[in-house]
């Protein structure tokens, strides 16, 4: 069985409601569909769900094909995902363990 960072690895896009899933697939860099299941605000997402400003957010009457179809032609949200991950996650010069280990030398 694979744990959930393979598959976010593995996946194009996550498609998901809010969670912390959210936060830590920024890592990825890849996009984030934000399921508005609550029928919130956007105002209100993006205050109480910071990791939402980053994200695509639809609402039930969303074509999820065509959310798809915009985002494989043009990423909007990709620099806000970028200036949020090194926000929440810091910063990402080089991968984890060439950092780890220039840290202990």
């Amino acid at each position: 069985s694979e744990s959930i960072h393979d598959v976010m690895n593995l996946s194009d896009v996550l498609i998901c409601d809010i969670s912390s899933v959210m936060n830590d697939y920024l890592v990825t860099g890849k996009p984030i569909v934000l399921c508005n299941t609550q029928e919130l605000t956007i105002e209100s997402l993006n205050i109480n769900f910071p990791t939402s400003c980053a994200a695509t957010i639809v609402d039930e009457k969303t074509d999820f094909t065509e959310v798809i179809r915009k985002i494989e032609f043009e990423d909007k949200m990709h620099e806000h995902r970028l200036k949020l991950r090194e926000y929440s996650l810091g910063n990402f010069e080089s991968d984890p363990m060439t950092k780890f280990l220039r840290g202990l030398a």
